[in-house]
């Protein structure tokens, strides 16, 4: 099926129970992510300078990781999904790029 921009996607399921996915990003689209990739059995780290208070609790309680610091190349070894969860295109463009480098999993 072919969507506005001419691309034809492919639709596809991944089991991601116990596989490292790393979230990047703080926020409320952050948290969505996050609340999904967990409901799916994951084991989550998220990066991000600033953590939304959700996404704190959840840190605190030992349900995901956190690393509170931007970003930075690296960030994605041994990592199986990704998501750029960011209000910044920069880096979100970096994120994919690192994916595409390593062969893991992106999604924005």
């Amino acid at each position: 099926m072919k969507k506005g921009n001419g691309i034809i996607y492919y639709p596809i399921f991944l089991n991601i129970e116990g596989k490292n996915c790393v979230v990047i990003g703080g926020g409320q689209v952050a948290l969505r992510k996050v609340g999904v990739l967990l409901e799916h059995g994951a084991a989550v780290k998220v990066i991000s300078p600033n953590l939304c208070p959700e996404l704190v609790k959840l840190a605190e309680d030992g349900v995901i990781r956190a690393l509170s610091r931007e970003y930075k190349t690296g960030d994605l070894k041994n990592a199986f999904v990704s998501i750029a969860a960011t209000d910044n295109n920069q880096i979100n463009h970096r994120v994919a790029a690192e994916a595409r480098e390593r062969s893991v999993w992106s999604m924005w």
